[in-house]
């Protein structure tokens, strides 16, 4: 599909007859070429980010006061599956979200 889309811009660009438009798309290319880093940098960056994410840790309970997080009730919990007509029982669904993770 994507190689489909850029033969079909190749073949648009060839047949240009203005060359203020094929300016115009040189103009928007080197933009583009400046705005984006190279394949090389990309792993560097990607992998970097990754690395920095993955080595830092992280306090549950200060990011819960962070975010000022506030667990549900149970009676919360029942309000909304009664309001969303959830048919499995609530502790069902809540052994099977904790058996996920």
């Amino acid at each position: 599909m994507l190689e489909a889309k850029k033969y079909n811009l190749i073949e648009w660009i060839i047949s240009l007859a203005d060359e203020s438009v094929v300016d115009a798309l040189q103009s928007v290319r080197k933009k583009f070429d400046v705005a984006s880093p190279s394949a090389d940098e990309e792993k560097r960056l990607g992998a970097s980010s990754y690395d920095e994410f993955s080595a830092k840790k992280f306090d549950l309970e200060e990011l819960k006061e962070i975010q000022q997080y506030q667990s549900s009730t149970k009676e919360e919990l029942f309000a909304i599956a009664e309001e969303a007509r959830i048919e499995q029982p609530i502790d069902a669904l809540i052994a099977e979200l904790k058996s996920l993770g």
